[in-house]
This record gives C-alpha cells, sequence and structure tokens, in this order.
C-alpha cells in the first residue's frame, strides 16, 4: 500500500480492508479476528536469527531504511525486523496464518510452537 495516498483512506475505515495487504505501517494498533504474515526471507534462521538485506524491499526512509541500516548495523536491524514480525504475528485476536518463504526458517518456528 502507498503510506501516502492508501493508509490515510483505510485506517478511516474507507477502503474495503480485504482489497489490499498492509504492511506493518498499516496494521500498528489494528486488530482483526484472523491475520496472514507471509515471513519473508528477510528474516531467516540458520542457527540464529539472520537478517538478510537483499531480500529487504522495505525502502521507506530511503538512505534510513530497514534495507540501509541492515547493511551498516545488522544488530540494530535485527531487533527491528525481530519486532515488526511480533507486530504482524499479535494483530489477529483469534489467530494468524503464516506463510514462510524459507523452508528451514518455517521448521524452527514450527519447532518453538510444538515446544
Amino acid at each position: 500500500m502507498d503510506e501516502k495516498a492508501e493508509y490515510p483512506v483505510y485506517w478511516m475505515g474507507r477502503m474495503d480492508p480485504l482489497s489490499r495487504c498492509a504492511s506493518v505501517y498499516g496494521a500498528q494498533g489494528f486488530e482483526a479476528e484472523y491475520v496472514g504474515v507471509v515471513w519473508g526471507r528477510d528474516l531467516i534462521w540458520r542457527g540464529e536469527w539472520i537478517v538478510n538485506p537483499d531480500a529487504i524491499t522495505d525502502y521507506i526512509g530511503n538512505r534510513y531504511s530497514l534495507r540501509s541500516l541492515a547493511k551498516v548495523d545488522p544488530k540494530k536491524a535485527l531487533k527491528l525486523l525481530k519486532n515488526r514480525y511480533l507486530i504482524l504475528l499479535t494483530r489477529g485476536t483469534k489467530g494468524a496464518y503464516v506463510f514462510f518463504e524459507d523452508r528451514e526458517t518455517k521448521e524452527h518456528v514450527e519447532g518453538l510452537m510444538r515446544g
């Protein structure tokens, strides 16, 4: 969604909520009964959490974007990226459906849920 043109309309309830996907910017502060999250290749599990800057498509802020930050300060980017997924995963009051682009990450998260 375009942050300047579409987010305000979305937030005011003037847009069909099923007609668009919201990023972490559009989802903050809003809850839904169920949410769908695409867990991209930006945060992957390889024995530890790794930020993959090449997979990050967030250019908001230009040189201050998450993608730029991931290249110069991966530790800080990791903290921010984990927080973004936390926000997205907790917007559903009844549940969340998650699609993982990365098999190893999916297996690790599924293992965490099994206990």
